[in-house]
C-alpha cells in the first residue's frame, strides 16, 4: 500500500549476560535487515526468548524457538497480515519446542518464554507468551506493552497448568503460559498497528533485566544512553550490580529514527 508519510528507520542494539547461572538460556534474533522484499510488507522482526530456568533443555528450547519464529516469519507473503504471520510463526515456534520436550520426555518441564516485535513502516505489532517483556520508551517515559503470564498478575485457572499442585507454588509468580505446551493457554498480541514516532525506543527483554533493574532505573539509562548503545548500557549495569543470584539477562533496543 502506498503512503505519503516518510518511513521511519531502525537503529538496533542488543546485549546479553549469563549472570550467575551455569549456562545462558536466553536467546534472541532478528529477521534479515537486507531483505527488502520482506521489509516492504513485513517490516523488521526482533525476538527474545528465555528458556525456563531449572527446567530440562531450557537453552535449546529458547534457541529453537527463536530460530523457528524468525524462519517462519521470513516466509511471510505480501497478502498475509502481520498479526497473522506472527501467530503462524509463534505456532511454529511452539511446535518446535513441544517436539523437543516430547523427544526428551520432558513435556510440561521444557519450555521458553518469547516476545517478538515487528516494526513495519511507521507502526508496531507484537506477540508474547510468558513473562519476557516489550516496553515502549517515549518522551522520557517507559510503558510496558505486554502482559506477564504469571500467577498473581490477574485471575488464573489452575487447570491451565496441572503440574502446579500447591498454593505455595501458585503464589510464587510461576509462569502460566509458555512455549512447549501442547496448546498455549495465553497469548498476548497486538492486532491493530500502533503508530510509532521518531525518537521512540522499543525494549525487548527477559526477566533477568527487569527483575534486577527497577523501571525507574531502566528509564534513566535509556534517557542517558546514546544511539545503538542502549542495550549495552542496560546490561552493563546488571553486570556491575553483580547480584549473587543474578539470572540470565538479555536486552534488544530498537530506536526509531527518520
Amino acid at each position: 500500500m502506498m503512503t505519503n508519510m516518510p518511513l521511519l528507520k531502525i537503529l538496533p542494539s542488543n546485549s546479553s549476560y549469563k549472570g550467575k547461572r551455569s549456562e545462558q538460556q536466553d536467546s534472541f534474533g532478528f529477521s534479515r535487515f537486507d531483505d527488502q522484499n520482506l521489509i516492504s510488507h513485513g517490516g523488521i522482526l526482533a525476538v527474545v526468548a528465555d528458556g525456563m530456568g531449572g527446567f530440562n533443555g531450557g537453552a535449546i528450547a529458547s534457541r529453537r524457538a527463536v530460530i523457528a519464529m524468525r524462519t517462519s516469519y521470513q516466509t511471510k507473503l505480501s497478502w498475509e497480515s502481520i498479526p497473522d504471520a506472527l501467530l503462524r510463526a509463534l505456532g511454529q515456534a511452539n511446535r518446535a519446542v513441544f517436539e523437543l520436550a516430547t523427544a526428551i520426555d520432558s513435556e510440561g518441564h521444557c519450555g521458553t518464554t518469547l516476545v517478538a516485535a515487528v516494526v513495519h513502516a511507521n507502526s508496531l505489532y507484537w506477540v508474547s507468551v510468558g513473562d519476557s517483556r516489550l516496553y515502549l520508551f517515549r518522551n522520557k517515559k517507559l510503558y510496558c506493552l505486554t502482559d506477564d503470564h504469571v500467577y498473581g498478575s490477574y485471575e488464573q485457572n489452575l487447570a491451565f497448568t496441572p503440574q502446579i499442585n500447591s498454593r505455595q507454588e501458585a503464589q510464587s509468580g510461576v509462569l502460566t503460559s509458555w512455549l512447549g505446551l501442547r496448546k498455549l493457554p495465553q497469548i498476548c498480541i497486538r492486532h491493530d498497528p500502533m503508530p510509532l514516532k521518531t525518537g521512540d525506543r522499543l525494549l525487548l527483554c527477559t526477566d533477568g533485566l527487569f527483575k534486577t533493574l527497577p523501571e525507574s532505573e531502566i528509564t534513566k539509562l535509556l534517557i542517558n544512553s546514546k544511539h545503538q548503545t542502549a542495550a549495552g548500557a542496560l546490561i552493563d549495569v546488571v553486570m556491575q550490580l553483580d547480584k549473587s543470584n543474578q539470572d540470565n539477562a538479555t536486552a534488544i533496543v530498537l530506536e526509531i529514527i527518520d
